[in-house]
């Protein structure tokens, strides 16, 4: 166990759980994933190549960024640079183009999503420019907690999103 805060810290180490081993080992895995290099998606795999189905890698990445926000909000809010890089890591990897490239394809429409269509729409690639809040939510959401539990608005300045 590392060293306490010093006693003018409002944090008291021992108010907060321990995490269990299976808790560690799920932080662990995720910390593992993030280190690997873009366009390397190894145990991540997706049912659907196109990256369309719930097993996306945009849904994979965003559930862990809430995973290890809310574990460092709640349970290690001591371990910040930790946390901090890890997120940051994460939000790169949801920024790659592996994630986001399915949008061109879909952009088109199709009559399961818009029984009136009788044209395929001018595909768009931008997956932030509209209609796609099942990526730009959950981007936004997680610059969002990184702004908000580190204090550090990195990724609302100019090109870095």
């Amino acid at each position: 166990m590392g060293s306490l805060p010093p006693p003018s810290c409002p944090i008291t180490v021992s108010s907060y759980p321990s995490l269990t081993n299976e808790q560690v080992g799920h932080i662990r895995h995720i910390h593992n994933l993030s280190l690997l290099l873009d366009g390397q998606w190894t145990h991540m795999g997706a049912q659907e190549p196109r990256q369309e189905f719930l097993d996306a890698y945009r849904y994979q990445l965003a559930t862990m960024a809430y995973t290890i926000s809310v574990t460092h909000y709640h349970r290690q809010p001591l371990l910040r640079s930790v946390y901090k890089a890890l997120l940051r890591k994460l939000i790169h990897k949801m920024l790659c183009r592996d994630v986001w490239a399915y949008w061109f394809n879909t952009s088109l429409g199709g009559v399961r999503t818009d029984p009136s269509l009788t044209v395929l729409r001018a595909p768009w690639a931008d997956p932030i420019v509209r209609e796609n809040i099942m990526y730009s939510g959950h981007l936004l959401l997680m610059v969002s907690l990184y702004a908000m539990l580190f204090d550090d608005d990195e990724f609302e300045k100019e090109g870095n999103v």
